[in-house]
C-alpha cells in the first residue's frame, strides 16, 4: 500500500522499517477514523502520511520545533513533509517549542499524536498539555516509542499515575505505543485488527493486551530490594539516570565502582540533555533488549550526615558508600571573541549594523558564545557605540592588556576588523582567526596567509561556514 512513498534520503537506508511504521499509523486511524488530528512531534510526516492515507478529509494540525533532539531533527524534514502530505486538502503546520508553551491555541482534535520531545519531562509535559487544553471529550491521545526509549515510557507511566482513572491501551507496534483516553480499551477491544504488510519478509503486526507495566521492565523503588540484590553476574543491564548535571557527576564515580565490582556484568547507562556528549551513553535503547533496567531516584541528603553519592549507594545501589566527582576531560573553549569597530578610521574599518549582526548570529547558530572584546580604553573612539543586538561585552570591564590578552587565549576563533585585538589574535593563534576585511587589505599588517571575509560584498553563511571548517581542520589534526 505505501511501498511508493517518498522516504527522506536520510531515512532511504530503513525505508522497509518506515513502511512498516506507516501502516501501523493507516490501521489505527482507520479504526478511530478522527475528524481532526494534532500531532506534536511531525519529523518528515511519516506518521502524518498513514493517518490522513486513512481519512484523507480529516483537518490535520502539524508541531514541530525542529530543533535538533529527539524526534525533531534539524534539516529539511518539514518541508519534505509538506511535501508528501500535499496530496491532503486540510493540512496545516506550525514550527514551535511545545515545551516553551502551555497551550496551542483555542484547537481541539479527537485524536492526537504525541511523538515530540522524547526526554521523560518532555512527553510528560506535551501529554498534559493536549489532555488538559486540547482533547475532546471522547477524543484519544496516541503516544509513540514507548518501547524504544525508557524515558517516554517512565514519562507515559508518570501521566497515567497522576490520572488514575483514565483508560489506556499498549499496542505492540514497532516502535511500542500507547493508545490513552476514555474509549481507547473499547476501541482496540479486538487484538486483532492490523494484518500483514510486506517488510521483504511478511511479518505480522499484532495488538497485545493491556499490559504497559508488564512491558516496561523498569525498577525505580528499592525500599525493599537494592539494585545489586538483582544481579547474579551475567545480566545486560541499563540505568536510566534523569537528573541534572551535578548529580551526573556525583554518580558517576557510583556507575564506575559498580562496573568493576560486578564485573561480569555489562553496565549501559542511559543520559540526555547534553550529558550524553560527556560520559558514554547509548542512544534511543531498546528495553527489550535488558535483563533489568533501573530508574534511579538520587535522592536528597538534606538531614543527615551523607551525601548525595552516599545516600544513592546505600539506598539504591547497596554498595559500600563512596563520595567522589568525576573527572572531566577538557573541552574546548565555547567563546568566539568578535570585533567589529577599530579605533582608528572607523569609515575604513568598521563592520556595518546588519553584516554585524548577522555575523553574530551565525555564531550562534554555530553553536559557540559570541563576545565583543571591545574595551573602552583611554584612546577609545566615541564614535564606535556598542551594537543593540550586542548582549555579551567587555565594553563595561577594566580595559588592560592582560585582560585582552587572556581572553584572545581561551577563546575558540577571533573574529574581527583591522584593530589591536586583531593583531593580538593573529600573534597567539592566528590559524583560527578571520580578518573582516573593508578598505584595508591584511597585507598592510602581516605577510602571512590569513583568513579573511570581504565584508563589503558579506554573503550570507560566510562566517558559519569558516567555523564548521575551522573545526573539520581541527578534527583532522
Amino acid at each position: 500500500m505505501f511501498e511508493q512513498i517518498k522516504i527522506h534520503p536520510n531515512d532511504e537506508a530503513f525505508r522497509n522499517d518506515y513502511i512498516v511504521y506507516i501502516c501501523q499509523k493507516f490501521f489505527i486511524s482507520r479504526k478511530y477514523k478522527p475528524k481532526r488530528i494534532i500531532e506534536i512531534g511531525v519529523r518528515a510526516g511519516y506518521s502524518a502520511y498513514g493517518f490522513l492515507t486513512a481519512v484523507p478529509n480529516a483537518e490535520y494540525f502539524g508541531f514541530d520545533a525542529e530543533n535538533g533532539t529527539h524526534g525533531g531533527e534539524r534539516g529539511p524534514y518539514m518541508d519534505w513533509a509538506k511535501d508528501i502530505l500535499s496530496i491532503f486538502p486540510n493540512v496545516k503546520y506550525k514550527k514551535i517549542d511545545t515545551q516553551t508553551i502551555d497551550s496551542l491555541g483555542e484547537i481541539k482534535a479527537d485524536f492526537i499524536h504525541v511523538d515530540g520531545d522524547h526526554s521523560y519531562q518532555g512527553v510528560l509535559h506535551d501529554l498534559e498539555l493536549v489532555f488538559n487544553h486540547h482533547l475532546d471529550e471522547h477524543g484519544v491521545i496516541l503516544v509513540d516509542d514507548i518501547d524504544r526509549i525508557p524515558d517516554v515510557a517512565l514519562g507515559v507511566k508518570k501521566f497515567l499515575n497522576n490520572h488514575p482513572n483514565v483508560k489506556y491501551k499498549y499496542l505492540e507496534t514497532f516502535n511500542g505505543d500507547v493508545l490513552i483516553g476514555d474509549i481507547a480499551d473499547i476501541l482496540f477491544n479486538d487484538i486483532s485488527i492490523f494484518r500483514e504488510v510486506e517488510k521483504k519478509n511478511k511479518s505480522i503486526i499484532s495488538l497485545s493486551e493491556n499490559k504497559v507495566d508488564k512491558k516496561i521492565y523498569i525498577i525505580d523503588s528499592f525500599k525493599k530490594k537494592k539494585l545489586v540484590e538483582y544481579l547474579q553476574g551475567n545480566e545486560k543491564v541499563l540505568i536510566r539516570f534523569g537528573h541534572g548535571w551535578g548529580d551526573t557527576q556525583m554518580f558517576m564515580p557510583i556507575f564506575y565502582q559498580l562496573k568493576k565490582i560486578y564485573s561480569k556484568v555489562i553496565f549501559d547507562l542511559y543520559l540526555e540533555n547534553g550529558q550524553e556528549e560527556i560520559f558514554n551513553s547509548v542512544k534511543s535503547p531498546d528495553m527489550s533488549q535488558y535483563d533489568f533496567v533501573f530508574s534511579l531516584n538520587f535522592p536528597m541528603s538534606e538531614g543527615s550526615n551523607l551525601t548525595k553519592s552516599e545516600k544513592c549507594c546505600i539506598e539504591e545501589i547497596g554498595i559500600e558508600p563512596i563520595s567522589k566527582l568525576a573527572t572531566l576531560s577538557l573541552q574546548e573553549s565555547p567563546i568566539v571573541l568578535v570585533h567589529f569597530q577599530g579605533t582608528c578610521l572607523p569609515e575604513g574599518v568598521n563592520c556595518s549594523l546588519d553584516i554585524s549582526e548577522k555575523i553574530w548570529e551565525e555564531i550562534k547558530q554555530f553553536g559557540k558564545i559570541p563576545f565583543e572584546c571591545h574595551f573602552c580604553h583611554n584612546f577609545h573612539n566615541p564614535v564606535n557605540n556598542k551594537y543593540q543586538f550586542i548582549d555579551n561585552s567587555a565594553r563595561n570591564y577594566k580595559a588592560n592588556l592582560k585582560n585582552l590578552i587572556g581572553l584572545v587565549q581561551n577563546s575558540f576563533a577571533f573574529i574581527g576588523v583591522a584593530s589591536g585585538p586583531l593583531v593580538t589574535a593573529l600573534s597567539i593563534m592566528p590559524d583560527r582567526t578571520l580578518y573582516l576585511e573593508k578598505h584595508h587589505h591584511i597585507k598592510n599588517y602581516t605577510y602571512d596567509n590569513v583568513d579573511k571575509i570581504n565584508i563589503l560584498n558579506y554573503k550570507d553563511g560566510n562566517v558559519l561556514s569558516w567555523l564548521e571548517n575551522l573545526t573539520n581542520k581541527n578534527m583532522g589534526k
